[in-house]
């Protein structure tokens, strides 16, 4: 698996698994629920997602899909198309603890078929492609391309918690924060962050985005949504190791912290003095905590990640 955090700092991501990006069906209105053919989700949450890099969130409720004579921005009634997916995001604030971890290194998925049971009942299409996560200093920046999608009509597409069979919600910088970019990360077909994939008449698609900030150490995949509504997921890319190096970024987030030390592997703690650059295919655990003036070490986290040989892609 691409990441997960354990410990003190993993368990504050446990409440936020509940929602999906086209919301609950069981809570939906029933009017809306009986127009759309009342397709179910199936999804396990938004925010920090299960333990294992996943996902992210959104501002109205993905009500509209431009494929029902609607224009390339809003749907057929004038909406957004992208919100109704984020219409009951987990907005609860994340304490990750007085050390903050980021992993930078780049991350490339695969489309895959939804497991049964999640996503659109209904969906024919088969989606092929890559999608691409880089986090650095910078921030992070998203790109993919896609085959086999509905020419001529747009298909959402956004950084998701969760991985592609236990999917959750958009993955939000700040839980609390707006449901579209920039504290969510969409792949655009065109200059407008808030876009949607736009397939060409042969069904290709290529598409990104980019924010300043790095997600948390989660499970974390790219969705393409179904072009019709209610837009539930056809196609998935699971974010789930990184390429050939990853390094780990500690920074204090409390004032109390006056120095920081890691451990990788279980090995000898060490003093963190700069980003800590690892090396090589395989999987690796990274404890990490903040000293305070009297020496006193706070509680570990714990976060673990896949390397690969980008080779093997």
């Amino acid at each position: 698996m691409r990441r997960y955090t354990t410990i003190a700092a993993a368990a504050l991501g446990a409440g936020l698994l509940m929602t999906a990006c086209s919301g609950d069906a069981d809570s939906a209105d029933p009017d809306e629920h009986a127009e759309h053919g009342g397709a179910e989700a199936g999804s396990e949450g938004a925010g920090d997602g299960d333990e294992s890099h996943s996902g992210h969130g959104g501002d109205d409720a993905h009500e509209g899909h431009e494929g029902h004579g609607g224009d390339a921005e809003t749907g057929s009634d004038g909406s957004d198309p992208h919100a109704a997916h984020n219409s009951e995001r987990d907005t609860t604030a994340i304490d990750e603890g007085p050390v903050i971890m980021r992993v930078h290194g780049t991350s490339v998925g695969h489309y895959q078929e939804l497991a049964e049971g999640l996503g659109a009942f209904d969906n024919d299409l088969v989606v092929e492609g890559t999608a691409t996560l880089v986090e650095d200093e910078s921030g992070t920046t998203l790109t993919t391309e896609a085959t086999g999608l509905t020419d001529g009509l747009p298909h959402p597409s956004h950084l998701h918690d969760g991985s592609c069979d236990s999917f959750g919600g958009h993955y939000a910088d700040d839980p609390a924060g707006g449901m579209s970019p920039p504290n969510e990360l969409w792949a655009s077909s065109t200059s407008d962050p808030e876009g949607s994939l736009e397939p060409s008449p042969t069904g290709s698609a290529t598409g990104g985005g980019s924010v300043d900030w790095t997600p948390r150490e989660i499970s974390l995949s790219l969705m393409i949504h179904d072009s019709e509504l209610p837009g539930l997921p056809i196609a998935c890319a699971d974010f789930s190791a990184y390429d050939d190096t990853a390094t780990v970024v500690l920074t204090a987030d409390d004032e109390s912290v006056e120095s920081i030390e890691y451990s990788v592997d279980g090995g000898e703690w060490q003093a963190y003095a700069e980003p800590v650059v690892i090396e090589g295919a395989g999987t690796y655990s990274v404890s990490y905590a903040g000293l305070d003036a009297s020496g006193e070490r706070s509680e570990a986290s714990e976060v673990s990640f896949e390397i690969v040989d980008s080779g093997s892609h």
